[in-house]
């Protein structure tokens, strides 16, 4: 699946959030609606770290649940694409610019950046 496939599924779900959001008689700008975005963006990439718990050196046991891993990888990404909606960044810019810094970084890495 492409990225302007997965952009287009979130701008539904998201249009579907925000219309029972707005049914309920609530009401948010588009810089509170960002803002909100990625706090809960943050979170869930906390989420993800805790549990992968790679960070935890103090705890000598863990087992990884793979699943509920890739559940929270996914909520990451839930987030990642609604912001991308609200800033109205395409799928085309954001390939462009993920092409543009991996040039960069490969180029970082052959002068031992």
């Amino acid at each position: 699946m492409e990225i302007k496939e997965l952009l287009k599924m979130q701008e539904t779900l998201d249009n579907k959030i925000m219309d029972r959001f707005y049914k309920l008689g609530c009401n948010i700008g588009t810089k509170e609606l960002i803002n909100d975005k990625l706090l809960a963006l943050f979170t869930e990439i906390g989420e993800f770290a805790n549990e992968l718990s790679t960070f935890k050196y103090w705890k000598h046991y863990h087992v990884e649940n793979r699943k509920k891993a890739l559940e929270e990888f996914a909520d990451i990404l839930f987030f990642y694409l609604s912001i991308a909606n609200l800033l109205e960044y395409s799928a085309d810019d954001i390939e462009k610019a993920y092409l543009e810094k991996w040039h960069k970084n490969l180029e970082r890495q052959k002068n031992n950046y």
